[in-house]
């Protein structure tokens, strides 16, 4: 957890070096072959092929996981990102098999 530093006041930084308080943050994002990937904002797992919807600050660890627009399963507890990668290798391994 990287807690965001409260800047004061309402006014920005001019240039940011502190990202902390962004929305989402993956350090170690993966790309597809060509490049590109995505993430979706609140509430649009349900719509991916694969998609997770994650606890917030201060929730129970339990996250909804959607495939093919379908809830499958809930990930719970300390794992849940491991678990989830997992589900993705899995996903993309049956989905775009080699011929």
């Amino acid at each position: 957890v990287f807690p965001a530093p409260a800047y004061g006041g309402t006014a920005t930084p001019a240039v940011r070096t502190d990202f902390r308080q962004t929305i989402h943050w993956t350090p170690q994002f993966k790309t597809g072959a060509d490049g590109t990937g995505v993430v979706n904002g609140p509430g649009e797992s349900k719509h991916a092929d694969i998609g997770i919807s994650l606890p917030g600050t201060g929730e129970a660890p339990a996250a909804p996981v959607f495939i093919d627009g379908e809830k499958k399963l809930t990930l719970r507890g300390d794992n849940i990102a491991q678990e989830f990668t997992a589900l993705i290798d899995a996903y993309v391994e049956n989905k775009y098999k080699r011929p």
